[in-house]
């Protein structure tokens, strides 16, 4: 009998992560742990998933540490990390974008990415094949007028990702990109106003956004025996966008 894998799906209590934690819970039984910053949004997604949640701010340090320790105390292992914890700040030019709105930005996409996937990776090598998702965006490798913060975040993203996947293949754990377009969750600003909405399905071949039942598909089979020989990959998920 094949051991259960322990994956760890972070900003889950919406959006892509919800998505993600919600698939692999229905389609691969992991044992599954969750993490978000604590709101009531994160406990009823705790409820409906019954997995172990453990609330966690990935800008923190100790707080990222303390996660990981109290899955180790629990599971004794960690096999998988999907890191879907984010934030979009709202389209701003950058000339009259305040220096603590980029600072933030960067801090909680580029400074918790490197966190979770550190944490990670000080358990994983050494202890078996492991995998590393980061969540980027389309916005890793092309630009976008009034989302500076968002690209400048997402593009170190993808570096890290490329950096970590070379240093820890020799370990056996593996790194990879996964690059959202423009997806229907609640941190997607651009698509709430509709007029921007239909300037920008106008740009997607597909001529919808994704949905996050898309990217959590993704983002499973990355993290899947049958992607083993992935690592250092950016792979999208945008109907098409940066195929035009």
């Amino acid at each position: 009998m094949t051991e259960k894998m322990v994956t760890l799906v972070t900003g889950a209590a919406s959006g892509i992560g919800y998505a993600t934690a919600r698939h692999i819970l229905r389609t691969r039984g992991d044992h599954l742990i969750f993490s978000d910053r604590a709101s009531k949004l994160a406990d009823a997604s705790a409820l409906e998933f019954g997995g172990i949640y453990i609330p966690a701010d990935v800008t923190k340090e100790e707080e990222v540490q303390a996660l990981y320790d109290e899955i180790i105390k629990v599971h004794g292992k960690i096999n998988n990390v999907i890191h879907c914890a984010g934030i979009e700040e709202k389209n701003t030019p950058a000339i009259d974008m305040p220096a603590d709105v980029f600072r933030r930005t960067l801090d909680v996409n580029v400074t918790g990415s490197f966190l979770v996937a550190r944490g990670a990776a000080q358990r994983m090598a050494g202890n078996g094949p492991g995998s590393i998702v980061l969540i980027g965006s389309i916005l890793s490798v092309v630009g976008y007028a009034g989302l500076s913060a968002y690209c400048a975040s997402k593009g170190a993203v993808l570096q890290l990702a490329k950096a970590m996947a070379l240093e820890l293949a020799a370990a056996g754990v593996r790194v990879n990109v996964v690059g959202p377009g423009f997806v229907e969750t609640p941190m997607a600003h651009s698509l709430r106003n509709p007029t921007t909405r239909q300037s920008l399905l106008a740009q997607i071949p597909a001529a919808r956004p994704a949905l996050p039942e898309e990217v959590s598909r993704l983002c499973a089979f990355l993290t899947s025996p049958e992607s083993e020989y992935i690592t250092g990959a950016y792979i999208p998920v945008d109907g098409g966008y940066i195929a035009r």
